[in-house]
């Protein structure tokens, strides 16, 4: 209860606040005054009942009320408060009495006397007395506002929240944000829709702008509340009634919808749009659109004189955002898409011998790798060229499989991956214990395979060389000028059979290669390198194309990349005959025995020329369709797939 009286000015009796803290079951306060007792049972959850005399208390107190420390009172605990009075003034007849030790207990009592009465309070078990810090001076003519003890479940070790004036915060929030219909989106450089479309004088409703660069604009000045932080956005929607999406040219035909939409709905505004195609995928159309500025200002009149209908709106569009268009979805989207991937990718590292990263372009293993690269890629795995120098690169920690393309060099397999070798050349170069080291073996040679699947115990496959599709195709366009009879091929320090043959018969050959100055006669060499990207130019112009292959290739049936890629072209080719040829090529690759026959291959090929046209595009285009290098590393994939499962189930096993 309150004191019906006044206190006088000046008053300087400090009366500490009493804190509720911890009162454990039971507790009870007994508050009585002078004017007459004023029983209050504090059972459970107590009240304090405080009241205060009736009369004046005369100015100028003395009596000080010292502080009560906060002090734990459990089992035997012993609070004890220490008081002298000083002197009364005037009209204060009695001293009030020293608060001396008083244990607390179980059931303890702590009796405070007071001139106006007795203040009983017993305590039980692990009750706690708290007493806050002295209060200040009260200045004069004081209102004499005693705040209530406000009713509470207190439970043992609870906490007293002090809540503040929520209500004033709100109000000032949404008087800052406030609005009926508003845009959240800057103006750069290219013109929206609202610039042409939106009139807010024109309209009786509150309208407020966020975004860069609207003060530019003269109709827009006074709606302009300037720029926010992202972290601002949920309280300017929840303040305003609908949203005006604005989707940018650059978004809206590709029917990309912006976040300002889902955010704005599921903070409670409607959103108006004019991304038909946006508002079609993702809300099926639900969205009121607009495209004109009388289809704009229909739908802003429309739902902001009718609350119920917008509220409606609203819930019908917050479900779908519940249920479709959270980061929660959009995360599983991404999540189940990179779990697929990776669980379907390899990090494939393809070895090839080149020996520096100059004379790559000039070497054909790195053309071919390269080729194999790009089809891997396309099917989604990762693929890096480990040149000689680079086989031992940390880098290839981190792959599941070696595919090593074997022409002079040997590589040590590592236990970590998956090894695989395509013995593409110089099969005498490769011991059968090599062989051994792998998990599965490619050879270009249908005969070769044979044999070794009887000399090793590692699975022997046959995979004859390819072309890239890609980049091999007829094509006569180009400035180049090609003579009628073409060798493309370094001499690697040798003089190759075919070349020597064509030359020692008098024939007029173009050849295009590396090392070859010191063998050749004056006039045959061309050129050292044409580029792999125009090759097929080359190849589809010449009137006879020359190849050849090295001696051991030869017996053991490995057909030359050459073949493949001049006659995905359309060329018209002779070649030294080869075991497997016409089994690919059936009998449209012209091949001779010596020297002598030689000149006679070649003009019977430049007699018909004409004739074998048809046949020639025939063959170029079944050569791009079933020798190909997508068609190679899909084969390759089959076996890596299997291995990985081998692999992993090993692991499981183990």
């Amino acid at each position: 209860s309150k004191d019906s009286g006044k206190i006088s000015s000046e008053l300087g009796n400090k009366i500490p606040e009493v804190d509720k803290s911890e009162v454990g079951k039971s507790s009870e306060v007994g508050v009585s005054e002078d004017s007459g007792k004023i029983p209050s049972e504090v059972e459970k959850n107590s009240e304090v009942g405080v009241s205060k005399d009736s009369g004046k208390i005369s100015s100028e107190l003395g009596n000080k009320i010292p502080e009560v420390d906060k002090s734990g009172v459990g089992k035997s605990s012993e609070v004890e408060t220490l008081h002298q009075s000083e002197k009364v003034n005037s009209e204060q007849a009695n001293k009030i009495p020293e608060v001396g030790k008083s244990e607390v207990g179980n059931n303890s009592e702590v009796e405070i006397l007071n001139q106006s009465g007795k203040i009983n309070s017993e305590l039980e078990k692990n009750s706690e007395l708290g007493i806050l810090e002295e209060s200040e001076k009260v200045n004069s003519e004081l209102d004499n506002k005693i705040p209530e003890a406000d009713k509470s479940e207190v439970e043992n070790n609870s906490e007293v929240a002090i809540l503040e004036q929520q209500q004033k915060i709100n109000s000032e929030l949404e008087n800052k944000y406030k609005s009926d219909y508003c845009f959240t989106g800057s103006f750069w450089k290219y013109p929206r829709d609202i610039m042409n479309f939106l009139e807010p004088d024109n309209l009786p409703f509150e309208f407020a702008l966020y975004g860069y660069n609207w003060e530019k604009f003269e109709k827009f000045k006074k709606y302009n509340r300037g720029l926010l932080p992202y972290t601002d956005m949920p309280k300017v929607y929840a303040s305003t009634k609908i949203v005006v999406d604005d989707a940018n040219s650059v978004t809206k035909q590709w029917g990309s919808t912006n976040s300002r939409v889902f955010d704005a709905i599921i903070s409670g505004a409607l959103v108006v749009t004019n991304g038909e195609l946006g508002n079609q995928e993702s809300f099926d159309g639900l969205l009121p659109t607009y495209n004109s500025r009388e289809s704009l200002e229909n739908l802003l009149q429309e739902y902001l004189t009718n609350e119920e209908l917008r509220l409606t709106k609203v819930a019908e569009l917050q479900k779908i955002v519940e249920e479709k268009h959270t980061y929660k979805h959009r995360a599983q989207t991404v999540f189940t898409a990179l779990r697929e991937k990776m669980s379907n990718s390899f990090r494939i590292g393809i070895k090839i011998g080149v020996p520096d990263w100059k004379q790559a372009q000039e070497w054909g293993d790195y053309h071919y790798a390269l080729a194999m690269k790009r089809q891997f890629e396309i099917l989604g795995h990762s693929v890096r060229i480990d040149i000689l120098p680079e086989w031992e690169t940390p880098k290839a920690f981190g792959d599941d499989v070696a595919i090593v393309i074997r022409g002079l060099s040997r590589y040590q397999p590592k236990s970590y991956h998956i090894n695989l070798m395509w013995n593409i050349s110089h099969p005498d170069k490769v011991e059968l214990a090599e062989y051994e080291e792998y998990d599965h073996i490619f050879v270009a040679s249908y005969s070769y395979a044979e044999e070794l699947q009887k000399q090793v115990k590692v699975p022997v496959q046959t995979l004859l060389q390819c072309t890239d599709q890609n980049l091999f195709y007829p094509d006569k366009e180009g400035y180049e000028e090609v003579g009628e009879i073409l060798f493309v091929g370094n001499s690697r320090k040798v003089y190759r059979q075919i070349v020597k043959d064509a030359v020692e018969a008098g024939l007029k050959i173009d050849v295009y290669g590396t090392n070859w100055e010191k063998l050749l006669p004056s006039g045959y060499l061309k050129g050292e390198y044409i580029p792999n990207e125009i090759l097929r130019r080359y190849y589809s112009k010449c009137s006879v194309l020359l190849n050849d292959h090295w001696d051991t290739m030869r017996e053991k049936g490995f057909i030359s990349n050459r073949l493949f890629d001049a006659a995905a072209c359309g060329a018209t080719i002779i070649s030294d005959k080869i075991s497997g040829l016409e089994k690919v090529f059936g009998d449209k690759i012209y091949t001779y025995n010596s020297r002598e026959e030689l000149p006679k291959v070649v003009a019977n090929c430049l007699q018909q020329k004409s004739q074998n046209l048809g046949a020639k595009l025939e063959l170029a285009k079944y050569i791009r369709e079933n020798h190909s290098f997508e068609k190679r590393v899909k084969e390759i994939l089959v076996t890596i797939e299997k291995l990985n499962e081998e692999k992993m189930l090993g692991k499981f096993i183990k």
